[in-house]
């Protein structure tokens, strides 16, 4: 489940801007919290492909650098191929957990 704000990206309501950081986050997931996989993602460098994927993981936050790649996605420098969106890298993630 998405954690989604008024705040959020118009096309992807998962998506956050630069304003939020990793403690906003922690504060917004554990607010909807406690739900296992509860997620969003923040905007780092939008114009770069940089993002970063927080999540609740045995109810608490976890971080992943997300870094788009010329074959998709990079998850922690880790390549995620064939996702080359970051709405075709969530389903990919949900399909692999």
């Amino acid at each position: 489940m998405a954690v989604q704000t008024r705040q959020g990206h118009t096309a992807l309501p998962f998506v956050h801007g630069p304003d939020m950081d990793r403690v906003r986050a922690e504060l917004l997931l554990r607010r909807f919290g406690p739900s296992e996989g509860l997620f969003l993602v923040r905007t780092k460098d939008a114009a770069a492909g940089v993002f970063a994927l927080s999540l609740l993981v045995r109810g608490q936050p976890v971080h992943h650098l997300l870094e788009r790649t010329a074959d998709g996605f990079a998850i922690n420098s880790q390549p995620f191929r064939g996702c080359p969106t970051l709405m075709h890298l969530v389903h990919g993630l949900r399909q692999k957990s």
